[in-house]
């Protein structure tokens, strides 16, 4: 498809792509319906590339989905606009949710509510492949490429609904409106260029969570925390933003001493 000329995603979904997909039930094909038109949207508002693709494979029980343009990459746009020192910076932000580069017509929510509502996510562009997964998160080096290549991956038949990843991270406003005001930061993440032991680590992870009212700090596959990083994190930054709440989740004893410490 051609990015220069605008096109009606939810069509694309639903003359293209919707027909070569059998034995979804009803939860799998609204989470990839989802999926599929916010990240098509994205690429035609962010990439600045002149064309996309869409590639569909699939087996008796998972369907795998590659969108794929050929613009600047994601990583790279992050970086530019927000003065970024390196990708991983970039990886970051866009995972942290409510980010976006065009704030007057997006949310910065699609990536975020489907990285939680798909079994995996892989976003690849620059130099490097960011894999979100239940039971992995990872920032890999790989050889420079052109534009960004999104693929998601899920089980034909799944039971976990999107309204009810919409409710993990949303509360219902007094106008009935669900308000994305909780978010999860898989700290493994940010430990990919080293140990989490500075206050600039620490900095550069908090970063915009003001944003939020709770922001729920996932421990998992990260042994150890440097004093520094703790103190900078659950006392300085939390005594500037006290209307948001730090929740360390699935932490060592040994780090929920640190923490603990430090807080007091």
């Amino acid at each position: 498809m051609n990015l220069t000329i605008p096109y009606d995603e939810f069509r694309v979904w639903k003359q293209l792509i919707a027909p070569k997909l059998i034995g979804l039930n009803e939860i799998a094909e609204e989470v990839i319906e989802y999926a599929l038109t916010e990240i098509l949207n994205n690429a035609q508002d962010h990439s600045g590339g002149k064309n996309v693709t869409v590639l569909v494979s699939q087996d008796k029980s998972h369907v795998k989905i590659t969108i794929g343009d050929d613009g600047i990459g994601i990583f790279k746009h992050i970086m530019n606009h927000l003065n970024l020192d390196q990708e991983l910076d970039a990886a970051i932000e866009l995972i942290k949710g409510k980010f976006t580069t065009l704030p007057k017509y997006h949310s910065g929510e699609g990536l975020f509510f489907t990285s939680h509502a798909v079994d995996k996510l892989t976003i690849c562009a620059n130099r490097h492949c960011l894999e979100l997964a239940a039971s992995e998160v990872a920032f890999n080096t790989i050889e420079e490429i052109s534009g960004t290549k999104v693929t998601v991956d899920l089980k034909k038949i799944m039971t976990r609904s999107l309204n009810s990843v919409f409710e993990d991270y949303c509360h219902v406003d007094e106008d009935e409106i669900p308000v994305f005001d909780r978010t999860v930061f898989r700290l493994q993440l940010a430990q990919s260029e080293g140990r989490l032991i500075s206050r600039s680590q620490a900095k550069r992870v908090m970063k915009g969570m003001e944003r939020f009212n709770l922001v729920e700090v996932d421990f998992t596959g990260v042994e150890t925390i440097g004093q520094g990083f703790a103190d900078e994190m659950f006392r300085v930054w939390q005594s500037f933003h006290q209307e948001t709440m730090i929740k360390p989740t699935h932490a060592s004893d040994r780090i929920k001493k640190l923490i603990s410490r430090v807080k007091s």
